[in-house]
């Protein structure tokens, strides 16, 4: 199972820092997370795609420089989700 942190906003949502996932892909993580922390899948989804800015990072590599939600994770990986932040 890989390693999924919560950061800012979704550590509330989740009410914890971390889990661990059981998913082969990070589109198949995000499938899971609508039945184990449905609070963060609904904050980093909007009708069905990823909303603007939400960041995925597997072992600190952004999936939008890899293969987008069909990056592949496995059970050593760790994942990291940060919400849209704004600053002024």
């Amino acid at each position: 199972m890989a390693l999924v942190r919560f950061y800012a906003d979704l550590r509330g949502r989740a009410r914890e820092k971390e889990a661990r996932i059981d998913a082969e892909s990070i589109g198949a993580l995000i499938d899971r997370l609508f039945y184990t922390h449905r609070d963060v899948y609904e904050a980093i989804l909007e009708e069905g795609e990823l909303r603007p800015y939400v960041r995925i990072f597997v072992n600190g590599r952004d999936i939008t420089f890899l293969s987008g939600r069909g990056t592949p994770i496995g059970p050593d990986d760790e994942v990291a989700l940060f919400p849209p932040v704004a600053g002024g």
